[in-house]
């Protein structure tokens, strides 16, 4: 499953995550950045590979490394899984207002 985890670094990190005895697996992972709108007007979120210069495509993080884990937005997670994942979007449910 897709999660988002906070590390002790600080970096806020993406990706399919198993769990292993004292450890996380997590597959293709990639850590979200403020980027700059290009205007100045506003900071978008983007997502750059986590260990780009590795042939691995799936790291074991020790659980004393992190600080939170939890599920990531809709738009985070759907950005994720077109750049990394299966490429598939999940629709947002929306509110019908009568």
């Amino acid at each position: 499953m897709i999660k988002l985890i906070r590390m002790k670094s600080g970096e806020d990190v993406i990706g399919e995550v198993t769990y292993a005895n004292d450890s996380v697996r997590i597959g293709s992972p990639a850590v979200l950045m403020a980027m700059p709108d290009g205007r100045g007007n506003s900071v978008k979120m983007g997502m750059v590979p986590w260990q780009p210069f590795s042939k691995s495509t799936e790291f074991s993080i020790p659980s004393d490394w992190i600080v939170t884990m939890s599920q990531p937005s809709d738009d985070i997670e759907n950005g994720y899984r077109k750049n990394y994942g299966s490429g598939i979007d999940i629709p947002q449910s929306e509110l019908l207002v009568g």
